[in-house]
């Protein structure tokens, strides 16, 4: 197998160096011996395996919050001093809760799955001079690959020649619109949305016709790339959600301390322990949460009834930063505004002719 160096920046550097560095044909490809080789060295053209959401773990910690533990000792409490219909509100709320964090949990965990599958099952390729179709997961890189309009990009792809190109890489980048592809080098720096010179691994050709050299397989892409980060991810509580966690820490240990003093002090009444006990749980309990609830409801800088969005506004209100569009997006934005308002002035000032 000839020994490769890829460039470590191929959509800075020009056609002829890249297709030398990979050790590519322009016009035949790579030959079918040399292909198998490469395979058995960079292997298959697929993201590594995710390992399965252990989905037990994810059910246990939707019962791990401090709060929720508030809420069953009250449903508890409850149900001990014949309360049977509180205790099931109670009860319903937390097994609710419960059920709502587990699928939304266990949702976020599939798409992270479901990143890994946007690899395109089939690829066109030219080896040994002829066009092919195979499956997407034997092409290595300097393989010459062909891309036509609908086609789903298999691989990295360092484009050798393009026309009228454009790809929607809105998965990939976030780009609301098709981007035009052409063959010109751009900076080393250029960040991902505006490597013209590239087409990437699942993303969408929406029009034209291209081909182009695998420049990066599998995990190497920048999808692959993506998909890894995502699923090392772990979202940090919102400001929202850290103040609510130190609020209820304080109520717990208040609620032990009303427990106590009141337990105490009716002992010293002449009360027996277990009612002593029950009275102290029930009433600490029910102070406890009473008073969380109506601190959770003005914990924000403003006044709101809203408390589902709670924590969206916190974290707004604690950002230290802002992704805002691209410029070139607010442009485009900004002129289709101007020609639908330009054509909406135009109708209103057009004559009004009425035909028999």
């Amino acid at each position: 197998m000839t020994s490769l160096r890829p460039p470590p920046a191929p959509h800075a550097s020009s056609v002829d160096d890249v297709l030398a560095a990979l050790a590519t044909d322009e016009a035949a490809g790579l030959g079918a011996v040399e292909a198998a080789a490469r395979l058995a060295t960079y292997g298959p053209n697929r993201p590594s395996r995710a390992e399965r959401p252990a989905y037990g773990a994810i059910a246990l910690r939707q019962f791990a919050d401090p709060l929720v533990g508030l809420l069953a000792a009250a449903a508890i409490v409850s149900a001990v001093v014949g309360e049977e219909l509180q205790a099931a509100v109670i009860g319903a709320i937390v097994v609710l809760n419960g059920i709502l964090g587990y699928v939304q949990e266990a949702g976020a965990e599939r798409e992270v799955l479901a990143l890994r599958e946007t690899f395109s099952p089939v690829a066109s390729a030219i080896r040994d001079g002829r066009e092919h179709e195979l499956a997407a997961e034997e092409l290595v890189p300097g393989d010459l690959v062909v891309l036509r309009e609908g086609d789903r990009v298999p691989a990295d792809v360092r484009l050798v020649s393009a026309r009228g190109l454009q790809a929607d890489e809105s998965a990939l980048t976030g780009e609301s619109v098709p981007v035009a592809k052409d063959t010109q080098p751009v900076d080393a720096a250029a960040p991902l949305g505006d490597r013209g010179s590239m087409a990437f691994a699942g993303t969408a050709v929406t029009r034209g016709h291209a081909t182009g050299v695998v420049t990066a397989t599998g995990d190497t892409t920048e999808l692959g790339r993506v998909a890894e980060l995502t699923a090392a991810a772990k979202s940090p509580p919102t400001p929202f959600a850290r103040r609510l966690g130190q609020l209820t820490r304080v109520m717990v240990v208040l609620g032990v301390l009303i427990t106590g003093a009141l337990t105490a002090a009716m002992l010293l009444r002449g009360s027996n322990l277990q009612d002593a006990f029950l009275v102290g749980v029930a009433v600490a309990v029910a102070a406890v949460v009473s008073v969380l609830a109506r601190r959770i409801c003005t914990m924000p800088a403003w006044k709101t009834a809203n408390t589902a969005k709670m924590p969206m506004s916190m974290t707004v209100i604690a950002a230290s930063s802002s992704i805002m569009p691209k410029p070139a997006s607010l442009g485009a934005c900004r002129r289709r505004w101007e020609r639908a308002k330009s054509t909406s002035q135009d109708i209103g000032k057009a004559p009004l002719t009425l035909k028999a």
